[in-house]
This record gives C-alpha cells, sequence and structure tokens, in this order.
C-alpha cells in the first residue's frame, strides 16, 4: 500500500491527466457519428482541394487562417484520404486542451480540482466538433496564455515569450477572426 501511495505522489500529475484523457476518449468513442455536419464537410472538401494542389483563398473561398492547410492535407497525405482519418486527428489534437488545461489550473488549485477543471474543459466546454480548424486555435490561446503565466510567475526567460509568440502564431493563422485578433490585442496591451 506504500508503494502504491508514494507512486501516486511521485507521479500524481500524470495520473490525473491520463484518466482525464482516458474518459475523454472513451466519450469519443462512444459517440462516434456516422453522420456529417456541413462545415465538416466543407472542411473535409477544402483538405482534400489542397491535395489535388488548389490553394485557398485563390482556387476556393475560405474563411479560415491558413494553418489547418498545413496540418490536416498532410496527415491525410500519410494515414491515407478517408473521413475518419481526419475525426480520429482531431480528437488527438483536441486531447492537448487536456494538459494544458490542467497545468493552467494547476496554478490557483490542488491536484484533484485542477484535474476536474480538465476533466470540465473536455466534457461541457470543449471544443467545437463539428469543424477541424478550432482545435488549434484553442491550442494556441491556452499554449499561450500558459507560456505569459510562466514567465510572470517563474522565470523570466525569453524563451517562455518566445513560446507564448509562437502559440499566439498558430491561434491567429488559424482563426485570424475575433480570437486570433482578441489574443494579439491582449498579449500586446
Amino acid at each position: 500500500m506504500h508503494k502504491i501511495k508514494n507512486f501516486y505522489q511521485q507521479n500524481r500529475t500524470f495520473l490525473i491527466i491520463f484518466i482525464v484523457a482516458l474518459v475523454y476518449y472513451v466519450q469519443h468513442l462512444i459517440s462516434f457519428r456516422l453522420g456529417m455536419y456541413c462545415e465538416e464537410g466543407r472542411d473535409a472538401n477544402a483538405c482534400l482541394w489542397a491535395l489535388q494542389g488548389y490553394l485557398p483563398y485563390r482556387d476556393f473561398e475560405w474563411t479560415y487562417g491558413p494553418f489547418s492547410f498545413l496540418i490536416y492535407p498532410f496527415i491525410m497525405k500519410v494515414f491515407g484520404i478517408n473521413l475518419i482519418v481526419l475525426r480520429i486527428s482531431y480528437i488527438i489534437f483536441a486531447s492537448l486542451v487536456i494538459p494544458l488545461t490542467y497545468f493552467l489550473a494547476r496554478r490557483i488549485m490542488p491536484h484533484f480540482w485542477a484535474g476536474i477543471a480538465a476533466f470540465l474543459s473536455i466534457v461541457f466546454f470543449g471544443v467545437p466538433h463539428y469543424t477541424y480548424n478550432h482545435v488549434f486555435a484553442v491550442l494556441g490561446e491556452l499554449g499561450c496564455l500558459l507560456m505569459v503565466c510562466r514567465f510572470m510567475e517563474q522565470d523570466k526567460r525569453i524563451s517562455n515569450l518566445v513560446w507564448a509568440g509562437i502559440f499566439a502564431a498558430i491561434a491567429i493563422l488559424t482563426k485570424p477572426l475575433w480570437w486570433g485578433i482578441s489574443l494579439f490585442v491582449s498579449i500586446s496591451l
């Protein structure tokens, strides 16, 4: 019993994130949909057009930023052109919200409640499941916020600000509408 308690104390962060991620994956496995939303079809078609050599904004209309055209067509080229590949890659990218939310919540809460916050972030708030672009904007914003918090609270290393800038660029290049613009304005103020 002492070894189990000692293992839990040493690996508490990993165990909490693992349990929340496991619940997330089981939730998506149970609720895996067979139909398709309109925006999901638009995003999948855009990836197919990008694989065929068409350029967004020039050859077809596209309302989001260009970052998703760097990721999803590459994934489809490696793993095959299939809607399941897009959905599974989206689930994997969206699961990265769990540790980012956990580490942000851990700054003001104990381990258990930070795990609950990470759980609630994926279950109740969640990233929209009908479009493949929002996940990168959410990851960019959370990552930027985490790096700025690390810079302000712990160490004043410039590498934290460089990472914050990279995450902000991902958010802006993914969704240059309100999310990206608001992130840019909040950091510059």
